[in-house]
């Protein structure tokens, strides 16, 4: 019994060799065809790393937009935040300012309340010399 008699499958199919149909065992016939879709095929790729280079720069020019617009939004925060900080600034001095007043006041007040003191003492203490001299 020989090979090709076994269930009919051919020395082809079995060793994957050179049968009379012309097959190698593999999907393509022919080395010229493996060559013209390998040639297809790199220009499938080109095609392809072609559109991803346009999209590439579609991408960048969009990242760049955003960058530039996210500079400037940040140019605007700072701005902003040196505003605020000035302000703050501002109205810090001039409670250090009106700080400043109301303890000058204060400090008039408290002299006024002294020399009322000490006219009223002195009033008592002269009128006390007087009667002291008028009893003598």
């Amino acid at each position: 019994m020989t090979i090709d008699g076994i269930s009919g499958i051919s020395e082809a199919l079995l060793v994957g060799g050179n049968s009379d149909s012309g097959s190698n065992g593999s999907k393509r016939a022919h080395e010229s065809d493996a060559s013209d879709s390998n040639s297809g095929r790199m220009e499938q790729i080109k095609k392809l790393k072609k559109r991803k280079g346009t999209a590439l720069k579609v991408v960048n020019k969009d990242f760049n937009k955003f960058k530039q617009i996210k500079a400037q939004e940040f140019e605007r925060f700072f701005e902003k935040l040196a505003i605020l900080q000035e302000e703050a600034h501002q109205r810090r001095n001039e409670t250090i300012q009106m700080q400043k007043k109301k303890n000058q006041l204060m400090k008039e007040k408290t002299w006024s309340k002294k020399m009322k003191m000490w006219l009223k003492l002195s009033e008592k203490k002269h009128l006390n010399d007087q009667s002291k001299e008028m009893f003598q």
